[in-house]
């Protein structure tokens, strides 16, 4: 399957919203009570708050689709955000989002996204990214320590009223 990954349009947030709120939920539906998933899916994962970031020179947000025998469908996506209130180790370039279809996991589709991703960080004038890991997800824990990712601190998660401890990796 070739990935076709580009810069998001605003065209885009239809598809790119229906598909975060979907695979957030699928992530992180068991570690969240639903009341809290609904509260963070409403604040934080509707269509306008993609509008806005696809609009921000702040974020930097591209969509990850497949070329399949029905056209394009997007699979995944992957965002950066420039956070001028949240930095580690002078490291303030976050990739913030970094998601692919479940059914595709273990497809190696992950790795040419990263490959994609790590390409990005000095095309946007950085030398490295941090990003924000559930300390439970250990299969996305052991994929970013496979693409050099290491942990250089932690901070709170906050889904409604639940308080989840996130671990900070940053690129090499």
């Amino acid at each position: 399957m070739d990935l076709k990954i580009q810069t998001a349009l605003p065209s885009d947030v239809p598809a790119l919203g229906a598909f975060a709120r979907q695979v957030f939920f699928e992530t992180f539906k068991n570690a969240n009570s639903a009341e809290n998933m609904a509260y963070y899916l409403k604040e934080f994962m509707q269509d306008e708050h993609f509008e806005k970031q696809i609009e921000s020179d702040l974020y930097k947000t591209f969509t990850v689709k497949s070329d399949g025998s029905e056209g394009d469908q997007l699979v995944g996506y992957i965002q950066f955000y420039f956070n001028p209130d949240e930095s580690y180790q002078g490291i303030g370039l976050e990739l913030k989002r970094f998601y692919l279809a479940s059914h595709l996991h273990g497809s190696g589709l992950a790795g040419k996204m990263m490959e994609f991703a790590l390409a990005q960080i000095p095309l946007l004038g950085q030398k490295r990214a941090w990003l924000g890991v559930w300390e439970n997800n250990l299969k996305a824990r052991a994929f970013y320590n496979k693409w050099g990712f290491e942990e250089i601190g932690e901070h709170d998660f906050v889904t409604g009223t639940e308080v989840q401890r996130d671990l900070i990796l940053a690129s090499r």
